[in-house]
């Protein structure tokens, strides 16, 4: 049996599974998955598929093709502030986006659909991640964000980063 005909069998037996993985890394997972199979269709069949193709889903998605390929929309530009307090707020807001973008991969993805209003409940049965991960990742990043914001440059005289 050729390679292409052993990816082609493992991707229709596991579909699903690797449907779930890909929840994980990005918002599109089906066409994470497809897009990591015509990555691997050439590739040497390896002795554990589903922790290969799972590696190469996380490469994928974090700094492979797929990554530069499928950006997040832009988003939307931010009215002018009309008074001191907007202005203040405003940058409040962007600093903490700034050190949301700084954190890991999973829970940078994890911490924005908790502020989108998504439930921690949902997710883990969604993605199947346990729920008390999910509630630990968002502690964590709520803590990180807590300590950056308490331990700025202006507060302390020094700089820490996430």
């Amino acid at each position: 049996m050729n390679y292409r005909t052993r990816w082609n069998s493992f991707i229709e037996s596991e579909y699903d599974t690797l449907v779930r993985l890909a929840r994980m890394y990005c918002r599109e997972p089906y066409d994470l998955v497809s897009h990591t199979y015509l990555r691997c269709i050439d590739k040497r069949f390896p002795e554990k598929p589903r922790a290969y193709y799972n590696k190469a889903m996380f490469t994928e998605a974090t700094r492979g093709k797929f990554k530069k390929l499928y950006r997040i929309p832009d988003l939307p530009i931010l009215r002018e502030p009309e008074s001191v307090d907007d202005l203040t707020r405003a940058i409040q807001l962007e600093t903490i986006e700034l050190l949301i973008d700084r954190l890991a991969f999973f829970d940078r993805e994890l911490f924005r659909k908790y502020l989108e209003g998504y439930k921690i409940s949902e997710v883990a049965r969604e993605s199947g991640i346990e729920a008390a991960t999910l509630y630990q990742s968002i502690q964590r990043s709520k803590q990180k964000i807590k300590d950056a914001i308490s331990n700025t440059p202006e507060a302390d005289g020094t700089s820490k980063r996430l």
